[in-house]
């Protein structure tokens, strides 16, 4: 898994204007988790990922950088 996972996360979410809260809320995962994830202290799991990349509309852009 890439380090740039977290931090492309955490911009596209910001870009999105969606909360931390928000986007836990709508993928399904505790708030604390997604934070763990775009602060790199945990690593994401492809389901995760999948999720991000739909709820947000990356267009696999975040797929992308963990199947890299």
């Amino acid at each position: 898994m890439t380090e740039s996972f977290g931090p492309r996360l955490r911009a596209l979410r910001v870009e999105r204007g969606i909360s931390l809260s928000e986007l836990a809320r709508r993928i399904y995962y505790s708030k604390g988790h997604v934070s763990r994830i775009e602060t790199g202290a945990q690593q994401p799991s492809v389901e995760f990922v999948r999720k991000c990349d739909a709820e947000l509309d990356a267009g696999g852009a975040l797929v992308a950088l963990v199947s890299a």
